[in-house]
């Protein structure tokens, strides 16, 4: 088996299904016309520009033993994830961002969404981003 050539092609760039964006009905509240959730639009990113994220909310910090640390805020890089990769409604369109008050995507998107409609939320980027359990149905699946 070492003399067989390996056949890769299944992971050329060209050859890859692209992750195309995903609707998400993220509350009842939004409605078209007709009285239906009108579903937001979520795009994919990679874990490339996932990394680029992360650092940008990750800082070395100094601990009171001298020691120096890497510390993560890991809720502001929900929303910038979450900002990221809705595309529909557009969160960063300054008509809607005045509608709501705000002057910053990050900004809108918290207060356009209820606490557990922005966790909903959430929770579909991070699967549109390919993280496919949360690590409350890990522990789950362990107890069972």
């Amino acid at each position: 088996m070492a003399d067989e050539k390996m056949d890769f092609s299944a992971f050329m760039a060209e050859n890859v299904i692209q992750a195309e964006p995903v609707e998400f009905a993220v509350s009842k509240r939004f409605h078209d016309k007709n009285g239906e959730a009108v579903k937001w639009k979520i795009r994919p990113f990679s874990a490339d520009e996932n990394d680029r994220l992360i650092k940008s909310f990750t800082k070395k910090v100094r601990l009171p033993s001298g020691e120096r640390v890497n510390q993560f805020d890991k809720e502001r890089y929900m929303v910038a994830s979450v900002v990221k990769a809705v595309i529909y409604p557009n969160l960063n369109d300054a008509d809607l961002q005045d509608s709501y008050g705000v002057m910053s995507a990050e900004e809108l998107v918290k207060r356009m969404l209820l606490p557990g409609e922005f966790d909903d939320l959430a929770n579909a980027v991070a699967q549109a981003l390919g993280f496919e359990t949360s690590v409350a149905d890990d522990v789950e699946t362990a107890k069972n």
